[in-house]
C-alpha cells in the first residue's frame, strides 16, 4: 500500500519576545490560519513584516506551519 500526504491547512506563526521575567526569556506566539496554499515565501515574509510594524513588542521569528494528513491508498 502506498501512503499519500494531503495538506490540510497552512498557517503563519509569529513569535514575539517580551523580555526577561525572573531571568527567563518570555516569548509568546500568534498563529494566523488559512494562509493560501499558493502564497509564496516572499508574500508570507512581507505579511510578517507588515504585521510586525503594527505591534509591540517586535516579533523575532516567522514560521510557516503546515498540517498534513497521511492516507493509505489501495
Amino acid at each position: 500500500m502506498a501512503i499519500e500526504r494531503n495538506v490540510n491547512s497552512i498557517g503563519m506563526k509569529m513569535v514575539n519576545n517580551y523580555g526577561t521575567v525572573d531571568g527567563e526569556v518570555l516569548r509568546k506566539s500568534k498563529t494566523y490560519k488559512n494562509v493560501k496554499a499558493a502564497a509564496t515565501d516572499a508574500a508570507i515574509m512581507a505579511t510578517y513584516k507588515a504585521l510586525d510594524g503594527l505591534q509591540q513588542p517586535a516579533a523575532e521569528n516567522c514560521y510557516v506551519v503546515t498540517t498534513e494528513e497521511l492516507v493509505e491508498t489501495v
